[in-house]
């Protein structure tokens, strides 16, 4: 049975990019030898404000070869949020994810880089991947004559980036997706396609390899709707009038997506925003934004890698998969809608020396093409008669933005030069104003607190900072932090600063919920119906709301600092507040949060005479498509009369049994609570029967410390834990699959990340205890180092039981490899050839019949085309060729493999399924079959659960009494859930 390793973010990221944000990767450590619509002018654009992201290189470089599938890549970055790193961990992974821990500090903004943790300035500050047998040579004539049916085209972009925007799943780690010229079908309901190698026979009739549609069994295998095991996240928000916006992400099911939460009557009723691609279908998993803004009929939504355009905000086009025209070092800190269009601001940090940044302004017409405007023309002064110390400073970046008619006011850090002599600096702020879209800006605050200040009388200590901008109905506002007398120290504040014009400012208030407790600003929004500002009062939270900036009310607490994350607040109409955040007091669970704040006296059925309504939490399980469950169901195994499937539900390891033929299916138990209830997010991926009965493997995907998952029963229905014996305590050990064999007992195949770099590891037990780790393995040559020696990285991904022992395959540093062994104790290692034209390769699943051995994997070409391939032993896994899969349509990548002809007689021994599809949005099932493992031929079934809108895929194969079952997913931007899949054999 071949089951997914599912790949899977850390849970330390933010709603976002490529859902992802640094990710607790199941890859080995690195082995190191060798058009959107116009914008209308309008009176005052939407406030908001957002954490930062920059450019990272790698967005549009292409890597050696596909992270996980490789043994010798570095494990892929990743954040749990979509806005992360441009790849967040990965190298451009499509999409990111916010960071899931929250991080506050007293400012409005704080700015993030791709990696999704707070950029260098804001870290500082915290401190806090043999029949029919052919030779060699009719092998090299079969790859040598497909690779000459591609177009040579160079790679323009990150190859597993795409693959990850393409399939978004469980195994994608271990899996690659292969373009290829679309190939000629024919057929119906069934469209067939000849094998490469057609003259070793014809293709049969598409009647003789119908397959029947799969069933979505989101009920048959259930999980209560928790919410744990997903990383969901929302991140900034925007209003226009009634209409709020607010962006966020989901990750922890199979593909990560963007999502927008929309409601248009003042926060009262919510629902999720249409997503889709340019030509109307569905787009490609992850690509959430970071930020957001808009109003007047344009809507711009951004994040690393992606630009989403709207015409009302609720119906969202993914207008480009490249993101803004970032320089190195790049970051952005905000984005506004304009009267001439937008605009995103933020800084250029050359290195990561964050003493050297300069700022950076991106102005666009529509919200898709976008200009980069760098410090030499902003030309962005701080010098003012009388000031003649800002003649030593120097604008480190632009953290805040705010747009009052055709006004728009930018605010950033500005470092001064203190003492001449000893060249001391110190930290200081100011702001800038532009009446022409961005095109010149004048000095409108100058650095220091000279620039504005409060009265002499006033008893608040303001500071030379600035901590928010934003607009009201009358113009801007400015605050800046301040400190307030108290019983010991002084208490952080923040005054508030008025100016109709943005040159002429007036001192308005000082915020501050109480003496004792005070107030430290962290979010900041305005629009035409007021303005708002969130923050922190001792351990609550709240927001101080004014409709003109200069009348202010407290709200009452809406949370507390120690168990969520705000990051957006918007202003409604009639003075609603609403603020946008996620839940940080779980670690196996980030949840989003929706708190809305209604004017005094607004809120339906509040007391007569009340002053100020209760905090009201919008339940987001009741927002349709919102929330889903996490469920994934990866492999399949029959025997004992019954059927026994695994994965995850709600972040735990998961099983289920059907005594049915899989009509029913009833969900196992652990001998104890703790054997299945483990702490982070696990997961089974394979499972096999053997004499004693059952064992499944599977490994943790975030939070917790990676360690093998290994489990065994007797009956399928109650589990118990073989992990914690000794022979899986090392760490950096990952269990991928197991075997079975009638007389010889139990295998598990994996590798080991050690010093750098990986080990082939395979574990051996005569029944389901007293597990022990094979030693090192000789070559086919009879040297030593075939598992655990020097040189280049080793992992076993797969395993098989023959009639001579056990077969593993997997890679030897960038050469698809295979072990034998007659018991699982003593291995030789084989020599597998590459296939002709490639650079590097991979075998992913292996299925046996008899003494023929077939495994399939990905090969990676001279030209940067990645082909799914097949290597055949006649010999029980000693001598192998390779020979092609061929490839419908687009791009494919194998998910699974069985071996179909040594129970049931039929005429093909081997199947294989994989996903293809021409857009990395829309992938189907495709289906290939051999009789002798060397010339395969493809077929395109149809019908629920593989083929339609979205990503199908079928990740777990297992033959029984004639009958084919599959497990799988069927995943929208709307939803996933499993697919059960079952075919009578022909």
């Amino acid at each position: 049975m071949t089951g997914p390793q599912r790949a899977f973010p850390v849970w330390d990221g933010v709603p976002g990019y490529e859902f992802e944000s640094p990710r607790a990767s199941r890859r080995p450590p690195a082995d190191h030898p060798g058009t959107g619509p116009q914008a209308t002018r309008g009176p005052v654009a939407p406030e908001s404000e957002a954490r930062r992201f920059r450019y990272t290189s790698t967005v549009s470089q292409p890597i050696p070869g596909p992270p996980s599938a490789w043994p010798g890549d570095e494990p892929a970055p990743w954040s749990r949020g979509e806005p992360a790193p441009w790849s967040s961990d990965e190298p451009t992974a499509p999409g990111f994810e916010f960071d899931a821990a929250g991080h506050r500090f007293g400012g409005a903004a704080r700015r993030f880089d791709a990696t999704g943790q707070p950029a260098d300035r804001d870290r500082d500050r915290d401190r806090d991947p043999d029949p029919d047998r052919r030779s060699p040579r009719d092998a090299r004539t079969e790859w040598a004559r497909l690779l000459r049916s591609f177009l040579p085209e160079p790679v323009k972009r990150n190859w597993f980036a795409e693959f990850r925007s393409a399939l978004h799943f469980r195994g994608a780690g271990v899996r690659v997706i292969i373009p290829i010229l679309a190939m000629v079908m024919f057929g119906v309901a069934v469209a067939v396609i000849a094998g490469a190698n057609s003259q070793n026979g014809p293709a049969p009739p598409p009647s003789a390899l119908g397959f029947a549609p799969a069933t979505l069994a989101g009920n048959a295998f259930s999980a209560a709707a928790s919410g744990r095991g997903i990383s969901q996240t929302l991140g900034p928000m925007t209003s226009d009038g009634a209409e709020i916006v607010a962006v966020g992400s989901q990750q922890g099911a199979r593909i990560a997506r963007a999502q927008f939460f929309v409601s248009t009557d003042d926060g009262r009723t919510w629902s999720m925003g249409h997503v889709r691609a340019p030509d109307g279908g569905p787009p490609p998993p992850g690509y959430a934004a970071r930020f957001v803004a808009g109003g007047q009929g344009a809507w711009v939504a951004i994040g690393p890698a992606s630009i989403w355009t709207s015409p009302d905000g609720r119906t969202w086009t993914l207008s480009s998969t490249v993101g803004l025209p970032l320089l190195p070092g790049d970051q952005i800190s905000v984005v506004k809608r304009t009267a001439a269009g937008f605009i995103a601001a933020g800084s250029n940090v050359p290195g990561g020396n964050a003493a050297a940044s300069t700022p950076v302004v991106f102005v666009s017409a529509n919200g898709i093409s976008w200009q980069r405007l760098g410090a030499s023309q902003l030309r962005l002064g701080t010098s003012t008669a009388g000031n003649t110390a800002a003649s030593t400073s120097h604008v480190l970046d632009i953290r805040y933005a705010a747009v009052y008619r055709n006004q728009i006011l930018i605010a950033g850090d500005v470092s001064v030069i203190r003492n001449t002599r000893t060249k001391t600096t110190g930290m200081t702020s100011a702001a800038w104003l532009s009446d022409n879209g961005g095109a010149t800006w004048t000095l409108a605050v100058p650095p220091g607190p000279a620039g504005i200040s409060a009265p002499a009388r006033h008893a608040a200590q303001a500071q030379a900072q600035i901590s928010g901008v934003a607009v009201t109905a009358d113009g801007f506002i400015l605050l800046r932090p301040a400190t307030v007398a108290s019983t010991g120290a002084r208490k952080p504040a923040v005054d508030v600063y008025r100016s109709a014009n943005g040159t002429a400012w007036t001192f308005e208030a000082t915020l501050a919920a109480t003496a004792k407790a005070g107030f430290t600003t962290d979010m900041v929004n305005g629009s035409p119906d007021g303005a708002v500002v969130t923050g922190q009062a001792g351990p609550a939270l709240i927001a101080f709301a004014s409709a003109d900036g200069a009348s202010w009310r407290q709200t009452p607490a809406f949370g507390t600092a120690a168990t969520q994350d705000v990051s957006g607040v918007a202003m409604a109409q009639g003075g609603t507040v609403v603020a946008a955040g996620t839940t940080t007091n779980d670690p196996d669970s980030r949840q989003p949060l929706l708190t809305v704040l209604a004017a005094p006296g607004a809120a339906p059925g509040a007391p007569q005479g009340s002053t100020q309504a209760a905090p009201q939490r919008v339940d987001i399980a009741k927002i349709p498509g919102a929330v889903d469950p996490e469920l994934a169901v990866n492999d399949v195994a029959a025997g004992g009369g019954m059927q026994v499937a695994v994965g995850s539900a709600n972040g735990y390891p998961a099983a289920w049994t059907s005594a049915n033929g899989g009509v029913t299916w009833t969900q196992a138990s652990g001998q104890t609570p703790a054997v299945l209830n483990r702490p982070g997010v696990q997961q089974l991926s394979s499972v096999t029967f053997g004499p004693d009965g059952w064992l499944a493997v599977g490994g943790v995907i975030a939070v917790a410390a990676q360690h093998p998952v290994v489990l065994t029963s007797g009956n399928g229905s109650v589990w118990g834990a073989a992990d914690r014996e000794p022979a899986f305590s090392q760490p950096g050990l990952v269990t991928e699959q197991a075997a079975a064999a009638p007389t010889t007992g139990y295998v598990i195949v994996g590798y080991q990340a050690v010093a750098g770099r990986t080990i082939a590891a395979a574990w051996y037990s005569a029944g389901l205890t007293g597990w022990q780790r094979a030693g090192d393995a000789v070559s086919g040559h009879g040297g030593p180092g075939a598992l655990d020696g020097p040189g280049a990285s080793r992992q076993m991904r797969a395993v098989t039981a023959g009639p001579r022992g056990f077969v593993a395959v997997g890679a030897v540093g960038n050469a698809p490899a295979a072990w034998t062994s007659p018991n699982g104790q003593a291995w030789t290692q084989q020599n597998v050839p590459l296939p002709v034209g490639a650079t590097r390769a991979v075998l992913q699943h292996v299925a046996s019949n008899g003494r023929t051995v077939v495994a399939v994997g990905t090969a990676l070409t001279t030209t940067g085309q990645q082909l799914p391939f097949a290597a055949t032993s006649a010999d029980g896994g000693t001598t192998w060729t390779e020979s092609a899969l061929p490839v419908p349509q687009g791009r494919a990548f194998v998910t699974a493999l069985a071996s179909t002809g040594a129970s049931t007689g039929t005429s093909s021994q081997f199947l294989a399924t994989g996903t293809f599809g021409s857009t990395p949005g829309h992938q189907d099932v495709v289906v290939w079959t051999s009789a002798t493992g060397s010339a395969w031929q493809a077929v395109t079934p149809s019908g629920q659960g593989l083929t339609g809108t979205g990503i199908q895929a079928i990740t777990g194969l297992d033959v029984s009494d004639q009958t084919l079952t599959g497990v799988g997913f069927t995943a929208t931007p709307g939803g996933e859930q499993p697919v059960f899949w079952q075919s009578p054999l022909r």
